[in-house]
């Protein structure tokens, strides 16, 4: 498979294939929409790019407004020193769009460096993705964690709601749980399941904004004329929020009648909403890095917690707790306020132990022979982190320092 093309403007160098910003031979840190913002930028140099084409290329099928994309360039112009009013990359068009104006030239591919230590420590230079996501079949020491979710999906079905936090840092593994469990969920069980993404923002966010993406979903799912009726007749003011489900006509009408609307209002319609819905179909609604969530979405898992209504309904919430601890985030004292009165249940995801970091390796290599000290220094340097060993693992390959087709050292 031929290399994905690297381009260079200025001093910087962007490489798809490992989705990393370089400066000479430092790698520049960037989140995932933000790169993929600088991406889409930099593959129409000197075109302008509309903020319609840039939030539908790098949000599809989600419900954001302007403000995200602003803290976007605004962070893409700090990592690039850039200035606003005297662009050298970024240059906006106002009320329009952006447009790249540097030159950009497609570069000679560019290594990696590496180097090893006389106690044998791999030092790496280059981009981690802060992508959560790893293959379902590299899960491990999960299956308590998955027993455990199962069971509170069977209470949700039983009619018991359940409110469940998947903890952990970075690269722990909370998608990958959660996307197993759901590739499985319901067990023959007819389950809806909805989505939704937080994003990291600045100032107060946007309201409801991973719900939203996640009605929004919802609503093009084959059952998604069952979830746009119960939101036209129980969520109106939703339905404002969700252009795409209406025709342009109906849309203005509504919006004049929902001249009004509260933040409250909203949190009455979608709790009555999700209700309704979960009593027809069980519910299951995952809402994902809360630590970055608009403080809406977290009254909103409050007030759902709370209700004593009967709920087919199970909302699974991702965050890292040293994100929400820094921040000063309102969903630490929701939890633990939760969790006193027994309204939600927790599930703090630990790093592999060294026995999974060889299981790991004999599953990815089957054709290899590992002595067990290689094993040790994976997990010793990765501390078990899910996602640092395939990065660790993924380098070592892509270095030749480890063969798919042949055995270890002796």
């Amino acid at each position: 498979m031929p290399d994905a093309p690297k381009f260079s403007f200025g001093p910087y160098l962007l490489d798809e294939a490992n989705e990393c910003l370089w400066r000479d031979s430092e790698a520049i840190p960037l989140r995932p929409k933000v790169y993929s913002v600088l991406r889409y930028l930099v593959s129409h140099p000197g075109v302008l790019v509309t903020k319609k084409q840039l939030l539908e290329a790098v949000w599809p099928d989600t419900f954001v407004g302007d403000s995200v994309l602003k803290d976007s360039i605004r962070q893409l112009r700090h990592v690039l020193g850039d200035e606003s009013k005297r662009p050298q990359f970024i240059e906006t068009a106002h009320r329009r769009g952006y447009r790249f104006i540097a030159r950009v030239r497609e570069a000679p591919s560019k290594n990696i460096e590496s180097s090893s230590d006389s106690s044998g420590q791999f030092v790496t230079s280059g981009s981690v993705t802060s992508n959560d996501d790893l293959p379902a079949t590299q899960i491990l020491e999960r299956e308590k964690s998955l027993a455990k979710l199962n069971g509170w999906l069977k209470k949700a079905v039983g009619g018991q709601r359940q409110i469940v936090f998947v903890t952990g840092e970075i690269g722990i593994g909370k998608t990958t749980l959660v996307e197993t469990f759901l590739r499985d969920v319901g067990d023959g069980v007819k389950v809806l399941v909805g989505r939704g993404q937080c994003l990291e923002q600045y100032g107060a966010g946007e309201a409801y904004l991973p719900v939203l993406e996640a009605f929004s979903k919802l609503a093009r799912d084959p059952l998604g004329e069952i979830v746009v009726d119960k939101i036209r007749r129980l969520a109106p003011s939703w339905l404002v929020q969700l252009p795409g489900l209406l025709p342009h006509s109906e849309l203005e009408s509504l919006r004049k009648q929902m001249t009004h609307m509260t933040s409250e209002r909203m949190l009455r319609e979608i709790t009555e909403t999700i209700e309704v819905i979960s009593n027809e179909t069980p519910f299951v609604l995952v809402l994902e890095d809360l630590h970055w969530s608009d403080y809406s979405t977290v009254d909103l898992i409050s007030y759902l917690a709370r209700r004593r209504e009967r709920a087919s309904f199970m909302l699974i919430g991702t965050f890292r707790p040293v994100d929400v601890i820094l921040n000063e985030h309102p969903l630490k004292g929701i939890k633990q306020d939760l969790l006193m009165h027994n309204l939600c249940c927790d599930l703090p995801l630990e790093y592999l132990s060294t026995e999974s970091m060889t299981t790991f390796l004999n599953n990815r290599f089957p054709l290899n022979s590992f002595q067990p000290r290689l094993a040790e220094m994976i997990h010793r340097h990765t501390e078990g982190n899910p996602l640092f060993i395939v990065n660790v693992l993924d380098y070592l390959v892509d270095t030749g320092l480890i063969e798919e087709s042949e055995s270890g050292p002796p």
